[in-house]
């Protein structure tokens, strides 16, 4: 019962989207939630490559999904992703070199566009 109340509550949220909207998709992972936001811009923020390459492969015909290969947070932290066997439970970790990537802050000023 609790899975039908959630899909209904969903599916009305998703028809009341409009196209001046921006929607941000953290962990995008391969696109499904970010190909439901079908009005509106949606930027799917997605740090595992294996992953990101099929966002972008799943998602590539919707010109209104902009997809970002990087993770977010509230502030800039360097991190590792470890990759699991199954895909879309890629761990991300963070840590104290700075040789590798490093997350994303997003502000008003970075998609004020």
């Amino acid at each position: 019962m609790e899975n039908i109340k959630l899909r209904e509550y969903l599916r009305d949220k998703l028809l009341e989207l409009k196209d001046e909207d921006v929607y941000i998709d953290v962990g995008a992972c391969i696109g499904t939630a970010s190909l439901l936001m079908n009005k509106g811009t949606c930027y799917a923020f997605e740090p595992s490559t294996r992953n990101y390459n099929l966002l972008v492969e799943n998602t590539w015909i919707n010109k209104k999904i902009k997809t970002i290969n990087q993770a977010l947070f509230s502030c800039e932290l360097p991190y590792l992703i470890s990759e699991q066997k199954i895909i879309g439970m890629d761990k991300i970790s963070i840590i104290n070199e700075s040789q590798y990537i490093t997350t994303f802050r997003i502000n008003e000023n970075n998609y004020n566009k």
